[in-house]
């Protein structure tokens, strides 16, 4: 969502397809908000090890906390069970937030030195007298 927020659309108003275009190597800030969620997404599931809630329940915890389980309806009258997954599933959470913030920082970098790498420097440069 943040990615989205920050690259995606010019107008949160506008419904339907994207009408807006972008800079290259982007022709919509669509296409560009897609290229970063899917790095976004590659990385949370390279730290992880997958994207899927049940597999990083069955890392973090040990098994999966299917509500429909006997064991863990006990959990959850007890409070055990909100207990554990609202402190297991905020590091999952946080964790991808972090990804997020990295790749929103370091494209907030790129942009702001572009010209780097695009334009060489004139030392001989001399402004215009008026």
């Amino acid at each position: 969502m943040g990615i989205g927020l920050c690259f995606g659309r010019s107008d949160l108003k506008e419904g339907g397809p994207p009408k807006e275009v972008g800079e290259i190597p982007y022709s919509t800030p669509y296409e560009r908000t897609q290229d970063l969620a899917a790095e976004m997404f590659d990385r949370f599931e390279q730290f992880w090890g997958t994207a899927e809630c049940r597999s990083i329940q069955v890392k973090v915890l040990g098994r999966t906390m299917d509500a429909a389980d006997p064991d863990v309806k006990k959990m959850m009258e007890s409070g055990e069970y909100f207990d554990m997954l609202s402190k297991v599933c905020c590091n999952v959470s946080a964790s991808a937030a972090r990804i997020a913030a990295e790749i929103i920082l370091l494209e907030i970098e790129r942009e702001k030195n572009w010209y780097r790498f695009d334009q060489r420097c004139d030392f001989d440069y001399k402004p215009t007298e008026k």
